[in-house]
């Protein structure tokens, strides 16, 4: 009786062992998949966050490529805007520079001679006595020297016509010959030049070569003329 009713218990303690271990498989088993799964759905997730930030980070250096092309180029112009802008500011500046001393300090005479000059010897000045213009006040016309008051690049032109021949007039710069001009019988000389004056230094017309020369000019018919006038200042 106790043999059979031993039997019994260990038999259901075995099949209690039997659905405990049954359960506890399944279980594990459920578990283990439930893990597998939960690993799946969080590599999922990391490979689509993965791939998101690659997409973002593609993205970003696309738009941040364009941005540095555009930023080059910008400052590109930018550097080419810098370089242009002084040295159109200089030449600006050295243009209105040359206009203010063109206007503020100008300097131009023009005088002829208003009678006719007769037995006159070599190295003579030839006075031209009437003014046409005399801004400045570089010309006197009582010595018919010219004197630079203004250092600068100066043009000088004259001309002269005579009853003889062989009527020589130069132009001086302190004594030193320039230029020359030769008036003949009906035919009038001219000549010009372009020098560099000094401040003081003077410029005049002398007879030279031969004596007793004649000269033509009347208050009607200017034919002696001295004119000139400052180019630039230096």
């Amino acid at each position: 009786m106790h043999l059979q009713q031993d039997k019994k218990s260990n038999k259901a303690n075995s099949d209690n062992y039997q659905k405990a271990r049954f359960g506890h498989e399944i279980k594990g088993t459920a578990k283990a998949k439930e893990s597998k799964s939960e690993r799946h759905s969080r590599s999922l997730e990391q490979v689509s966050t993965s791939r998101g930030e690659i997409d973002s980070y593609k993205t970003h250096a696309f738009f941040t490529n364009i941005n540095e092309k555009q930023v080059q180029e910008k400052s590109k112009e930018v550097e080419q805007k810098n370089e242009y802008i002084p040295k159109k500011t200089e030449e600006l500046f050295d243009q209105s520079l040359r206009y203010r001393r063109a206007t503020a300090e100008n300097v131009a005479f023009s005088y002829y001679l208003d009678h006719e000059l007769t037995d006159i010897s070599h190295g003579t000045t030839i006075i031209c006595n009437q003014i046409l213009i005399n801004e400045g006040d570089g010309y006197n016309a009582k010595t018919g020297i010219f004197t630079a008051h203004i250092p600068g690049v100066y043009f000088l032109a004259y001309s002269i016509d005579s009853k003889v021949t062989d009527t020589n007039v130069r132009l001086l710069l302190d004594g030193t010959n320039l230029v020359d001009a030769v008036a003949q019988v009906d035919t009038m000389g001219s000549n010009m030049a372009i020098v560099r004056l000094e401040r003081g230094q003077s410029v005049w017309l002398e007879t030279h070569h031969l004596d007793h020369r004649e000269f033509i000019s009347t208050s009607t018919f200017h034919m002696v003329s001295f004119s000139g006038f400052l180019i630039y200042q230096y």
